[in-house]
């Protein structure tokens, strides 16, 4: 954020409303999204490494919007609705861009599906009861870069090669989505667990 987001800030010309921004990333992230969609089953390599470029186009937007808004004095209740709902979504086409790259079994792909946006949505609720935002283990620049890594694999190794590499009998895409599930649920249970220790709502 330092050397990629903040330097280029200034060369946004100010009348740009936030919000703008906000939604340009996450169309780029429905469209890297979509591209795979739709190229995953063929063996063309190239959509997995645009589809890297435009994560990480959509990072810099999700990064940006704020930054800008605090310099141009147009922060908003809006605009933070707006940029904490649309992450639920870009949490959700994260998940599902890793399962469409890894190739992963049925179970593991729905629960990382399932999981990574329902932890999203934990911590905004969190927010919601106790006033504090409380980013968890594996946030947006971690799932970001771990996209990033499997995007490339997959574009230079091909879908056969990363399901074929096992650890301990276990195959590479469902080490990746266990453990992304399960530290994703992990979040779920620390968030839940300040809450009731600050006596929010748990219904």
């Amino acid at each position: 954020k330092r050397f990629l987001v903040e330097p280029l800030l200034p060369f946004i010309p100010a009348r740009v409303n936030p919000n703008a921004i906000t939604h340009g990333g996450h169309v780029l992230n429905l469209g890297a999204l979509l591209l795979l969609v739709v190229t995953a089953s063929t063996n063309k390599r190239w959509p997995f490494i645009a589809a890297a470029i435009l994560v990480h186009v959509y990072l810099w937007c999700d990064n940006a919007d704020g930054g800008h808004a605090r310099r141009t004095n147009q922060c908003s209740a809006k605009g933070e609705f707006l940029d904490h709902g649309l992450d639920l979504l870009n949490a959700t086409y994260v998940a599902c861009m890793t399962v469409l790259t890894l190739g992963a079994p049925p179970f593991w792909s729905v629960a990382a599906a399932v999981v990574v946006p329902a932890a999203a949505a934990v911590t905004y609720w969190e927010q919601a009861e106790t006033g504090v935002f409380q980013l968890g283990l594996f946030n947006q620049i971690e799932s970001i870069v771990a996209l990033s890594v499997a995007l490339v694999a997959r574009a230079i190794f091909g879908a056969e090669t990363i399901a074929a590499v096992h650890v301990l009998g276990v195959s590479v895409p469902v080490i990746v989505l266990g453990a992304v599930s399960v530290v994703a649920l992990f979040g779920i249970v620390r968030s839940t667990m300040r809450v009731a220790r600050n006596k929010g709502r748990l219904g």
